[in-house]
């Protein structure tokens, strides 16, 4: 399994130029294996993301369904495929009868020119629920948990024979149930994405915004023992070197964590990054 970053902002792609090593794009992430073709979020990375020749089923796995994380849905091409079963999962949006729905809200005139039940993507709808085990193939499952976000967000944890991968966007720490899932989500990753858009400054002036500082992440990845913490959504206002200088800090406290770079590829059989 390969884990590819195609999108690692938060909030709103990238409003400094001068980010040419960490990218403008805001969540998305790409597993492939030889069997399954898996996404998590469709921020406007999405659009890049590869659609190898063969592929006849995508699951799209969204932590929630904020624009920062479905913005690039219409501008990837399994959404005008209808030979391609393309498998959304999301947590149920409150007010809302079905996640089918709640798409047709949200890609309609005068928000977007084409309504989503116009798009000729063969689209299945799937909720997910706190706790839930999602079975990918014989061997590979997903286990979702919910996430400390205003309006609800989901955290997934990716289990294959090669290793364990886990995705925690978007939430904030300092809520019992949200921390304790947040470990849960850990326990055993080979690699870890986790929300880290602020420091402990910074954060002081965005309480309740739903986003955790890079501090909070280090001390949740060396509870759970994680080998490899990968921080994401990064603050869109931050050049590249603001968020270097972020780095080498964070590295000279946890030698095994660091900032995601967008276009960052990850092995999870060998448990290294390597080169795209």
């Amino acid at each position: 399994m390969r884990i590819k970053f195609l999108g690692v902002r938060g909030s709103t792609p990238a409003l400094s130029p001068q980010t040419p090593l960490f990218g403008t794009h805001t969540a998305s992430i790409c597993c492939t294996s030889n069997d399954l073709h898996l996404l998590f979020d469709a921020g406007s990375g999405i659009g890049k993301a590869p659609l190898p020749e063969g592929v006849n089923e995508i699951h799209l796995f969204f932590s929630h369904l904020h624009l920062d994380h479905v913005t690039g849905l219409p501008f990837y091409k399994a959404s005008w495929n209808p030979k391609i079963t393309f498998n959304l999962w999301a947590p149920k949006v409150e007010g809302s009868s079905s996640l089918k729905e709640t798409f047709e809200t949200l890609f309609a005139p005068p928000f977007f020119p084409i309504p989503f039940e116009k798009w000729s993507g063969n689209f299945k709808f799937h909720e997910v629920h706190n706790g839930e085990k999602i079975p990918l193939s014989s061997e590979v499952s997903l286990l979702a948990h919910t996430l400390n976000h205003p309006g609800g967000a989901m955290g997934y944890q990716l289990t294959t024979p090669e290793g364990r991968f886990a995705y925690i966007s978007d939430t904030e720490h300092g809520n019992p149930e949200g921390d304790a899932n947040i470990l849960k989500l850990m326990y055993d990753a080979d690699l870890v994405a986790m929300d880290a858009m602020y420091d402990r400054d910074s954060y002081a002036g965005h309480k309740g915004w739903g986003h955790a500082t890079w501090e909070a992440a280090l001390q949740f990845g060396k509870t759970a023992g994680v080998k490899t913490l990968g921080l994401i959504h990064h603050e869109p206002h931050f050049s590249d070197k603001d968020l270097l200088m972020r780095d080498e800090k964070i590295k000279d406290l946890a030698a095994s964590a660091l900032l995601i770079r967008e276009g960052m590829l990850y092995d999870l059989a060998t448990k290294n990054f390597v080169q795209p």
